[in-house]
C-alpha cells in the first residue's frame, strides 16, 4: 500500500505516525503490515534498515487491548535492539492507554517484575531475561495473541535457538507469529516450518544480496604500524562533510585506545563497549543519536540492533573474524535507503581476509588511497598501555574486563558470547557459525 492512511489504521496511530515523521510506507511496511491485520503469519526476509520494526509494531499497536498480562511478546538478542524497539513502540502508543514493558539482563531483576506486575501489554525482551522471568512466575505469557522473533538469524548466530524454543512452548499455540531475519538460512525456514502457520513470505531484494547496494566499499592496505596513521587520514578526509562515523575495533582495549588515539589528535570521539555500564552506554548512545556529526568508537555490540538513521561511514579498524560479521557492521550505514560509506583498514597479512569478505558479501570493495605519512607510524602500543593504566576508575572503559574481547559486566549466569553479543543468559547449546 502507498499510504497508512489506506491501511485502516486508528486515528490515534496515524497520529502518532505523523508526530514520528513517517510519511509513507516502506515495501516492508507496505506489504507486511496489511497482511498481519489480516490475521496472517509472516515470514519477512530483509535487509537492515528497511523498517522492519514498525513493521511489526504498528498491527500490533492497531490490534493490542490494555490488559493485565501481555497480549503481544517481542523477542531480540541484544539489549540495543530492545531498547530502540521500546523507543519505537512508546512513540506508537503516545495516544493510546497500553504499557510496555521492557526486559534484558546485565541490570536488577526488580524493577522489571515490578513492572510486569503492574499490568503490561506488550513486553519486549532478551531470550535469556524472558526465560528467567518466566521461571520466576513474573512473566506470565498465557494471553499472548502476537509473537515477533526480530533479527532471527542473528539469534541463532547467538546460540540462543534452545531458548527460542523454550520460548515458543511457553506461549499460547493459537498465536500470530511474525519472524524477520536480515538473511535466509535452513535454520530460519526449519523455524518459520515448525512453528508457524502458512505464513506469508516476503523477501526484498535477492537472496544473495545480503549487503545494501548503496553503500559504497572502499579498503586499503598497510603494515600494523600505519593503521592508526590511516585511519587518521581518513577521518581527515571526511573532516568539513557532514560525516558521522562508527569505528569498530575487536577488543574493548583496542577501543579505548583509539579512543586515547584519537583524543590526542584533537578528535572528540565517544567510546561503546560492553564492559561499560548499561546506563554509561545508554548516555553515550543518546549523545551521538543526537549529534549531526561526530565519531563514535566501538566493539561488536553496537554492530547489530542499532537504528541511527543518518551513519555516513562505518570504519573498520580491526578486521572482523568472520565475514557475517562485516555485514552486521556495515549494515549500520545507508539506513532506509540513504547512501553510505564502508571503508577497511586490512593490514599486509590479511589479503585473504579481504578475498573472504567479497566472496561472501558478494560485493566488489574498492581501494582507497590514504596519505598515511602525514601522521607517521603511531605507538598504538603506547595507548594500549595508557588505557590499561585507566583501569576499572575511568567510567569511559567500564571494567578491568576491556583488556579482553567485549564482554559483558555482569554476574550469576550471565556470560560471554561467541560472537561478541550479549544478551545476559548462557545459552544452553551453542549452534553458532564457527
Amino acid at each position: 500500500m502507498e499510504s497508512f492512511e489506506q491501511m485502516g489504521l486508528s486515528q490515534n496511530i496515524l497520529s502518532a505516525l505523523k508526530a514520528m515523521k513517517f510519511d509513507k510506507p516502506t515495501e516492508v511496511q507496505g506489504t507486511a503490515i496489511p497482511e498481519i491485520l489480516n490475521g496472517r503469519d509472516v515470514y519477512v526476509r530483509s535487509k537492515t534498515g528497511t523498517g522492519k520494526t514498525a513493521a511489526f509494531l504498528i498491527p500490533i499497536m492497531q490490534q493490542a487491548r490494555p490488559g493485565r498480562d501481555p497480549a503481544a511478546l517481542v523477542v531480540v538478542p541484544t539489549r540495543e535492539l530492545a531498547l530502540q524497539i521500546d523507543g519505537v513502540a512508546k512513540k506508537l502508543a503516545a495516544n493510546t492507554r497500553l504499557h510496555i514493558t521492557t526486559v534484558y539482563g546485565g541490570v536488577s531483576l526488580n524493577p522489571q517484575i515490578d513492572s510486569l506486575e503492574a499490568g503490561t501489554d506488550l513486553l519486549i525482551g532478551t531470550p535469556g531475561r524472558i526465560i528467567d522471568l518466566i521461571e520466576r512466575g513474573a512473566a506470565r505469557l498465557e494471553e499472548v495473541r502476537f509473537l515477533v522473533l526480530d533479527e532471527a538469524d542473528m539469534m541463532l548466530d547467538m546460540g540462543f535457538i534452545d531458548d527460542i524454543e523454550y520460548i515458543l512452548r511457553s506461549v499460547p499455540a493459537e498465536r500470530q507469529t511474525m519472524l524477520f531475519s536480515a538473511t535466509s538460512r535452513k535454520e530460519i525456514l526449519d523455524i518459520a516450518d515448525k512453528h508457524m502457520r502458512n505464513p506469508y513470505h516476503l523477501s526484498i531484494g535477492p537472496d544473495d544480496e545480503l549487503v545494501v547496494t548503496t553503500i559504497k566499499h572502499t579498503y586499503t592496505i598497510v603494515p600494523n604500524t600505519k593503521k592508526v596513521s590511516a585511519l587518521l587520514s581518513y577521518l581527515k578526509a571526511r573532516t568539513g562533510e557532514s560525516s558521522k562515523s562508527i569505528i569498530f575495533a575487536r577488543t574493548q582495549m583496542a577501543a579505548s585506545a583509539l579512543y586515547e588515539a584519537l583524543s590526542d589528535f584533537g578528535m572528540k570521539p565517544l567510546l561503546l563497549h560492553g564492559g561499560m555500564t548499561q546506563a554509561r552506554r545508554e548516555k553515550t548512545m543518546r549523545q551521538f543519536k543526537t549529534e549531526k556529526s561526530g565519531i563514535m568508537i566501538a566493539t561488536n555490540v553496537a554492530a547489530r540492533g542499532l537504528d541511527i538513521s543518518n551513519i555516513t561511514d562505518i570504519i573498520n579498524f580491526d578486521v572482523p573474524d568472520d565475514p557475517i560479521v562485516y555485514i552486521h557492521r556495515v549494515g549500520r550505514s545507508a539506513r532506509m535507503g540513504k547512501d553510505g560509506r564502508a571503508f577497511t583498514i586490512f593490514s599486509t597479512d590479511q589479503v585473504r581476509e579481504l578475498k573472504n569478505i567479497e566472496y561472501y558479501s558478494n560485493i566488489k570493495m574498492e581501494r582507497e588511497h590514504v596519505d598515511t605519512e602525514e601522521f607517521g607510524n603511531v605507538s598504538f602500543g603506547k595507548y594500549f598501555q595508557r588505557s590499561r593504566g585507566r583501569g576499572a576508575g575511568d567510567e569511559r572503559y567500564g571494567n578491568r574486563r576491556s583488556a579482553g574481547h567485549d564482554r559483558q559486566s555482569s554476574g550469576g549466569r550471565e556470560g560471554y558470547r561467541r560472537s561478541g553479543y550479549h544478551d545476559g543468559r548462557q545459552p544452553r547449546r551453542n549452534y553458532g557459525r564457527r
